[in-house]
């Protein structure tokens, strides 16, 4: 399922993405982010738990290219390949709900990662 990208006038948000990220959200993102105007700061609010690193990456460029800034709320999350679109914004703000998945390696004589 894809993410739900909308524009909205909320607090500092002017474009929530929540959910999943899936293959066509930067598209979905890029028109959005077109019908707004180009004048004002754009501030992106995600809320999601990562998905697809390649339009994970897209959407980063997108961030980056168009000026937007990111904001995190309470109680939100933006967790895996969502940290990477997250800190390609032009500003941060909010309390850093940020996650970032770290792989590890499995040793023969170990069960767990510590």
């Amino acid at each position: 399922m894809v993410a739900n990208i909308s524009a909205l006038s909320f607090g500092i948000c002017d474009i929530q993405l929540v959910g999943v990220i899936e293959a066509g959200d930067d598209t979905r993102l890029e028109q959005v982010v077109s019908a707004l105007d180009p004048k004002d700061q754009q501030v992106l609010c995600p809320d999601s738990p990562g998905g697809s690193l390649k339009t994970a990456i897209e959407i980063a460029g997108l961030i980056h290219e168009k000026g937007i800034g990111t904001h995190v709320d309470e109680g939100a999350r933006c967790e895996s390949s969502c940290s990477i679109a997250y800190f390609m914004g032009t500003h941060l703000a909010g309390p850093y709900a940020v996650h970032i998945s770290q792989s590890c390696a499995r040793w023969a004589d170990r069960n767990s990662c510590a």
